[in-house]
């Protein structure tokens, strides 16, 4: 049995992350959105997502379907009845907890 791993198979595998933040926090999420972009790792984030007629809770549901949720958590954050509602959505997954990268602000 063969065990090294096939570095060409890696660069197939797209991560997706859901980048779930408050606006006032907006200038962290634009840096973390920068730093993660160019490593080719897919950010889905409401700014890039959402248009002006969507439903921004049907994004917000979509935190459970990405590999991870990045929570830039603050003050604002904690706060915010919508950032809440996307930790709700999160944890609703069985897997939660393997999915949550928690950086605090």
């Amino acid at each position: 049995m063969n065990n090294t791993i096939d570095n060409s198979k890696l660069s197939e595998v797209e991560i997706t992350v859901f980048l779930s933040y408050n606006h006032k926090d907006s200038d962290y999420a634009d840096k973390i959105d920068n730093v993660l972009s160019s490593e080719r790792i897919k950010i889905k984030r409401d700014i890039n997502e959402v248009d002006y007629l969507d439903s921004f809770s049907t994004f917000m549901n979509t935190i459970r379907s990405c590999n991870y949720a990045l929570l830039l958590l603050s003050k604002s954050y904690l706060h915010s009845h919508n950032c809440m509602y996307e930790v709700l959505q999160l944890i609703k997954d069985e897997n939660y907890m393997q999915k949550v990268l928690p950086v605090i602000t």
